[in-house]
């Protein structure tokens, strides 16, 4: 049993040096903290919003790509959309024409559209 005894005293010394150590950050921290004007709470609150911060920006960078890839996909089904558009006003004139000049039914064909 004498030798566990001093087992145990090591243990408890190693034990107790660790909760100093941890005690004396604690006051160094606070120390620090309140040097700089700011309790654990605001800094720990600072540190929470700098996370928050972080994730805002990279969900805003990912809905930035998104948007990015989904315009490359409308662009050529606007283009497409404005062109067919062109080819119905144009046909809208043709039938204005045909009955400005009086022309009897049936209305001219509509043109073929183009590529």
């Amino acid at each position: 049993m004498s030798e566990a005894m001093p087992a145990v005293q090591i243990i408890t010394a190693v034990l107790g040096a660790g909760g100093l150590l941890t005690g004396a950050a604690a006051l160094w921290n606070a120390r620090v903290s309140h040097r700089a004007g700011v309790n654990g709470d605001e800094r720990e609150a600072r540190k929470v919003e700098a996370e928050q911060r972080r994730d805002t920006i990279a969900d805003r960078d990912g809905l930035i790509d998104q948007l990015q890839e989904q315009m490359q996909s409308v662009l050529p089904r606007v283009a497409r959309l404005e062109h067919d558009l062109e080819d119905e006003r144009a046909y809208v004139h043709v039938l204005i024409e045909h009955i400005y000049q009086g022309a009897p039914p049936p209305p001219p064909p509509r043109p073929v559209r183009t590529a």
